[in-house]
C-alpha cells in the first residue's frame, strides 16, 4: 500500500513538472526587455521557497535531535540539509543568469546574496 501511495506521489510530480515545464517554455509570452531569461525567474522563485523550507526543517529537525536523541530526527536533518544545498545551488545559478540578463552584472556582493551563498 506505501509502495502504491510513493509511486502516485512521484507520478504526479513528474506531471506537475512537465506540466510547468510546457507552462513556461510554450505559453508564457516572451518578455519584451529580458527576452528568454524571464522565463529562468519562474524556476529560480520556487527553488528559493524551497530552500527556505528545507533550511527550516532542518534546523528544526537538528533541534529536536539535540533535545531528544532519536535518530529519526538527525535522518530528516540530514536529508533537509543535502536539499538545501541543491536548492541554494539551483537559486545561485538562476539568480546569477538572470542578474546577468537584468542588471548586466553577475554577481554583486550585497548582504542577500553574500548570506545566500553561505546558507
Amino acid at each position: 500500500m506505501k509502495r502504491a501511495i510513493y509511486l502516485a506521489a512521484a507520478a504526479a510530480c513528474i506531471a506537475g513538472f512537465a506540466g510547468t515545464l510546457y507552462l513556461i517554455f510554450y505559453v508564457t509570452p516572451i518578455d519584451r526587455l529580458l527576452l528568454f531569461n524571464q522565463k529562468i525567474f519562474y524556476y529560480h522563485i520556487g527553488a528559493a521557497w524551497m530552500l527556505l523550507v528545507a533550511v527550516l526543517t532542518c534546523g528544526v529537525a537538528s533541534l529536536l535531535y539535540l533535545l531528544k536523541r532519536q535518530s529519526r530526527h538527525d535522518d530528516v536533518a540530514r536529508a533537509a540539509g543535502e536539499l538545501s544545498v541543491l536548492f541554494g545551488a539551483i537559486v545561485l545559478v538562476t539568480g546569477s543568469i538572470w542578474g546577468k540578463a537584468a542588471w548586466d552584472v553577475w554577481w554583486d556582493w550585497e548582504a542577500r546574496l553574500t548570506i545566500s551563498l553561505l546558507l
